[in-house]
């Protein structure tokens, strides 16, 4: 729970009770499917409750449902900030010279088959040949884990401008590393 010199009064402090009380078990389920494992969604819940707590002054009557939705949007939130660092910190690292960028989120992929094939080296010649306004969404967000927002920001760009050209980059870099990839196969071979 929360420390009582969160809230300024008595009724909001109240208030979030009721809201735990009421929030907490369907709130852990939202949390539990976007992240698929107990610890992380007890966590993003945590933090869930803790905005919760900071933005009481922002829902009405705890039983209406704009309250309940509002709630459900921060811990969708809250579990998907959560998944982004969890997927950041599992860049897999080949070994002490070379670390490969995860482009797709989970599952082993067409794609993510073929960046267990290709050098660092190689995936930065690569990416070196795209748009600059590809390259840098693509390179700020693999190579340095900015989030899409934090892109845009940085940029002067809307998010969805951002994940159109990450997109984009990955649609224009897959075919080209397939074939570079290709034709080194085929240089060893002979």
């Amino acid at each position: 729970m929360l420390p009582m010199q969160v809230f300024d009064t008595e009724e909001q402090k109240s208030r979030f009770e009721q809201a735990y009380q009421k929030y907490s078990k369907i709130g852990f389920y939202y949390a539990r499917e976007i992240l698929r494992d107990d610890a992380l969604a007890e966590d993003a819940l945590h933090d869930a409750f803790l905005s919760l707590a900071r933005n009481m002054d922002k829902i009405g009557e705890i039983d209406c449902n704009k309250s309940f939705n509002y709630f459900v949007t921060i811990v969708k939130n809250t579990s998907i900030s959560a998944l982004r660092r969890q997927r950041r910190a599992r860049m897999i690292e080949m070994d002490d010279e070379q670390t490969l960028f995860q482009l797709e989120d989970q599952g082993a992929g067409p794609e993510q088959q073929l960046m267990e094939k290709v050098s660092y080296e190689q995936l930065l010649e690569a990416i070196r040949t795209l748009k600059p306004a590809y390259q840098a969404p693509l390179l700020l967000k693999y190579a340095n884990g900015y989030t899409e927002a934090e892109i845009a920001k940085a940029l002067g760009m809307t998010v969805s401008n951002v994940s159109v050209r990450i997109h984009r980059a990955k649609q224009k870099l897959i075919p080209l590393l397939r074939e570079r990839r290709e034709n080194d196969l085929a240089k060893t071979e002979n």
